[in-house]
């Protein structure tokens, strides 16, 4: 059995889980959330996963966008709570399924061959074994299948903040969840200081995914604080 994450993972997004949707007031996160979805393509007719799936928000955008089936799968039970919330429907309609899994675990339970798309949102920098995400990915993708990545390459959500200020103003910052979100980003900076999480380059993912045969990388850009200071690159991988 894999051993469970450390008390301060847990704790952070066991912590976040009651602030992440104030997310959705940030003029950075929905750019990054544009931006993932227009790296995954068109959606009609597809089967998606998403690992480290969060409150939801992505999943939905996934079947707004045309998927016909989407799969959730994430760790935190309280994140998950608020993803059968909102994909209620879905879920009694059968076109979204929710696991609670660490991310390889929960590609593990799929079969060979049955994704079209497996996104990793905010996800990387805080798996331990990524060589055993990129086997994983590589052996559920289907033929043409591709994996959607966003992922910080930096520390600090300084740039989240600039851009909130410059778009939204004072008008910006009057969720008071925010102030939250912001201490457990500065939290996530702390736990990546002591070697837990890695904010590797994206040249790096890419060395990564290609040593499990996803050797074709398309780097997409930069987002999450604007297309130039952004925390985040995005952008697909997928079989040559």
């Amino acid at each position: 059995m894999r051993p469970g994450p450390p008390v301060a993972h847990r704790w952070l997004w066991r912590r976040y889980a009651g602030s992440y949707d104030a997310l959705d007031g940030v003029a950075g996160y929905r750019e990054m959330l544009d931006a993932v979805l227009a790296a995954a393509g068109p959606l009609e007719g597809l089967r998606a996963v998403e690992v480290g799936c969060g409150t939801g928000n992505v999943l939905g955008r996934l079947l707004d966008g045309g998927a016909a089936h989407v799969t959730g799968i994430d760790l935190n039970v309280e994140m998950l709570a608020r993803s059968r919330a909102k994909l209620a429907p879905g879920l009694g309609s059968g076109t979204v399924a929710l696991v609670e899994a660490d991310a390889v675990a929960g590609l593990e339970d799929l079969p060979a061959g049955t994704v079209d798309v497996l996104l990793a949102v905010n996800l990387l920098y805080a798996l331990p074994e990524r060589d055993s995400f990129w086997k994983q990915a590589g052996r559920v993708l289907a033929d043409a299948g591709r994996v959607v990545v966003s992922n910080p390459d930096r520390s600090g959500f300084t740039p989240a903040v600039r851009q909130q200020w410059r778009e939204r103003g004072l008008r910006g910052f009057t969720d008071p969840r925010l102030l939250t979100v912001i201490g457990l980003n500065l939290a996530i900076d702390a736990i990546a200081s002591t070697g837990r999480y890695s904010f590797a380059p994206w040249e790096a993912l890419a060395a990564e995914a290609a040593a499990a045969g996803l050797d074709r990388a398309d780097l997409r850009g930069r987002c999450y604080g604007g297309p130039v200071d952004g925390m985040n690159v995005v952008g697909t991988f997928s079989q040559s």
